[in-house]
This record gives structure tokens, C-alpha cells and sequence, in this order.
């Protein structure tokens, strides 16, 4: 199993990785809008991460992805891409793993920081080490995305029903009649 960039994936690369019994490549999706990929500054672009799982799957290699709700400037409209997205692998025979996760603003990041710098923010969250993190979110959400936070959610749900397997990271596992996780191995 190998991390790589969409961009990096090409014919050459893909045969080398199959040389050598790579089974699966970790590429971030992060979101189907352009738009957000470059005020992300990703160097991503839909078109390569396409590109990619088609390369893959022409070498026979699995692949995992991730995509992110709630970055700066989210709109509905990035929002129903990513779904776009995600509704679209899950018809693919290459995916291996895929997790979604809504973006959380943690002290020592940039986000935390607009968070401070925010008037209506600061006083709540300034002189604090115990953080609510669904709080964080829905203010996060409500000060610095362009997305209701019950879309967020919703989106959440929207990909672990299309992918429902349990994951590496971290999804919940649907459990049987006794409460064990109802995975076979």
C-alpha cells in the first residue's frame, strides 16, 4: 500500500506499482469541487483524481480516498459535488476504502486561529482547554462555511450509507443482533 498524489498516478507509475505487488493506493479526494481544491491550495483537480482511478483500475490496483465537509467557504453546491462523487465510486470495482469526515477546528490550526480571531468566537473559546467538538463544528460551520451544518451531516450519512464498510478510518461498524461488529473476515 502506497500514499500518492492524483497527479502522480500515471501508466508508468501504475505498471512499476504493480511490478511490485502494490494492492492499493491512498489518494485524497478532499472534495469534487475545483473551486475548493484551489482555495485549498491541494494542487488537486477533479480531472486528475478521475484520471487516476482509471489508471488504477486499468492495473488492476485498488485504491482508498477521503473527502472533507465543512472547509472555508464550503457552498451547497461544493457540497453536492463531493456526493456527486461519492455516489459515483461507489459503482466502481477498484474502491477499497473510503471515509468522509467533517472538518474539525482544532487549536494550532489556521482554522482555530480565524476562530480566535472571530469577535463573536474569541470570548468563547479563548480562555478554554475543554472544547465541545460538535460546538466547534456547528460554529465553525455557521461562522466561516456557506453550508447549513445539518447538510454537513447529512452528507456524513449520505457516504457511510454508500460505503458501510467498516474502515481503518475510523467509521462506525454496523453491528448484529448482539452487538458485535458484523464484519466476517
Amino acid at each position: 500500500m502506497v500514499y500518492s498524489r492524483p497527479s502522480d498516478i500515471t501508466r508508468e507509475t501504475a505498471a512499476m506499482l504493480r511490478r511490485i505487488n502494490c494492492f492499493q493506493v491512498l489518494i485524497g479526494a478532499d472534495s469534487a469541487s475545483n473551486e475548493m481544491l484551489r482555495s485549498l491550495n491541494t494542487g488537486k483537480s477533479t480531472e486528475a483524481f478521475w484520471d487516476a482511478v482509471e489508471i488504477l483500475d486499468g492495473a488492476d490496483i485498488k485504491f482508498s480516498t477521503s473527502v472533507i465537509f465543512g472547509a472555508p467557504g464550503e457552498t451547497e453546491a461544493d457540497v453536492l459535488s463531493t456526493l456527486r462523487l461519492m455516489e459515483r465510486l461507489a459503482s466502481r470495482r477498484n474502491v477499497f476504502e473510503v471515509s468522509a469526515a467533517m472538518l474539525i477546528p482544532l487549536p494550532g490550526t489556521s482554522c482555530y486561529d480565524a476562530i480566535l480571531s472571530h469577535p463573536g468566537l474569541r470570548g468563547k473559546y479563548a480562555q478554554t482547554d475543554l472544547l465541545d467538538v460538535n460546538e466547534l463544528q456547528f460554529d465553525w460551520v455557521r461562522h466561516f462555511c456557506n453550508v447549513r451544518y445539518d447538510l454537513l451531516l447529512r452528507a456524513l450519512e449520505r457516504v457511510s450509507s454508500l460505503f458501510p464498510v467498516c474502515s481503518s478510518f475510523g467509521r462506525r461498524v454496523p453491528a448484529d443482533a448482539e452487538g458485535r461488529a458484523a464484519i466476517s473476515a
